[in-house]
């Protein structure tokens, strides 16, 4: 509140101010009070150059001043456009891939887990899409994949993580067959982890080396399991030198399936000289079967495969590949409208990259993954 004896300002000046108008004028300072005519401000005296100074600084504070304002405005142009670039990538990507929740599994840093990360991304994408099919596949019906399912419908319910759902395969694996299926930094062989999962007490084929001439059976042997092995003289057969480098050949797996079921062999038989056939004739359909590959040669994969099943030709699609390289087991993962995901639980975790549609990717795409070669194909009638 100002006291009586001070001057109400409406700009509230300060008493120096005003004590330097009143002092300004030195030929007015001995003059009594009512002979001191009023002082304006053109009588008071001002530094020409302190003002110019002065000037010169205000309009370099302006001008610094509208220039940061001018960069601010542009970076934030900038990044709005930067974020409506990016959100449009994402969109166009949101829109190229399903609306499907595909996901894998991080992998164990301790005790690596890559072949059962590979096998049971698969597995558990297949179960989602049809868990009743799947569940009750007959060459399934093993201790191993059953503990499998269970799992999953445990990780379905929240009831604990998908690694803890492989934690218990693994675990369960590992006290029936230590050395097979061994802890810390000993890989599994994803073969031995599919003959575990996909074979039954039930009988699916028989493989028998006979004569076609006279009917000889020199060899007969019944198979439980639902895995198919291509080594190296079955790619021989759909796939033969004709003079061409082998290591030129693109052998298709569905050539070969067709080639496994009845092929001849360079036996011959003592009674007629013809050669022997090793023939595999399966017994029942297998919804669900693997593939295993063991040959050094370039094989193409085919999406489609047929087999004959008691007489009947029944078509297979593919549902997932497991690649091998540097130690290490990725995986692709097919869904049912054809959609193709890509994990590797070391360097994606749980993520699946969606990669494309069968039909608009090259012949030759799922032949290799990142440098890694294939070692398992998994094919359903589903």
């Amino acid at each position: 509140m100002p006291s009586e004896n001070s001057a109400a300002t409406p700009w509230n000046k300060s008493p120096k101010r005003t004590e330097a108008k009143r002092t300004a004028s030195p030929s007015l300072a001995n003059k009594p009070a009512e002979q001191q005519a009023p002082v304006s401000a053109s009588h008071i005296p001002f530094d020409k150059e302190a003002v110019s100074e002065d000037n010169k600084k205000h309009l370099r504070s302006r001008s610094l001043s509208g220039f940061s304002r001018l960069r601010s405005t542009a970076r934030s142009c900038f990044n709005t456009f930067k974020d409506r670039l990016l959100q449009d990538a994402w969109q166009e990507a949101e829109e190229a891939a399903p609306d499907l929740d595909i996901v894998g599994l991080q992998w164990d840093t301790e005790n690596y887990s890559c072949s059962y990360d590979a096998m049971i991304t698969i597995m558990w994408n297949m179960w989602k899409e049809d868990m009743r099919q799947v569940s009750e596949c007959q060459q399934m019906q093993n201790k191993t994949a059953k503990l499998m399912f269970k799992s999953f419908k445990a990780h379905a319910a929240s009831k604990y993580s998908l690694e803890d759902a492989r934690d218990k395969v693994r675990k369960c694996l590992h006290k029936m067959h230590r050395e097979i299926f061994p802890k810390g930094q000993r890989r599994a062989h994803i073969e031995d982890l599919c003959f575990e999962i996909f074979t039954s007490r039930q009988i699916f084929g028989i493989e028998s080396t006979k004569c076609t001439q006279c009917n000889t059976s020199v060899d007969e042997y019944i198979f439980h399991a639902g895995v198919i092995h291509i080594t190296d003289d079955l790619w021989r057969k759909y796939a033969p030198g004709d003079g061409i480098a082998e290591s030129l050949h693109m052998a298709f797996t569905k050539d070969i399936l067709k080639v496994i079921q009845n092929h001849k062999m360079e036996t011959l038989c003592p009674i007629c000289e013809s050669n022997y056939s090793l023939i595999v004739e399966f017994k029942t359909v297998p919804q669900v079967f693997a593939v295993s590959l063991h040959s050094k040669f370039m094989i193409q994969i085919s999406y489609n495969v047929l087999l004959q099943v008691t007489g009947q030709e029944v078509i297979y699609k593919l549902r997932g590949v497991i690649y091998l390289g540097g130690y290490h087991y990725t995986a692709r993962f097919i869904d049912n409208q054809g959609g193709v995901w890509y994990n590797d639980g070391m360097q994606t975790g749980r993520e699946c990259i969606f990669e494309g549609h069968v039909s608009t990717l090259p012949e030759s795409f799922l032949s290799t993954a990142e440098e890694r070669t294939p070692k398992v194909l998994i094919y359903s009638t589903f």
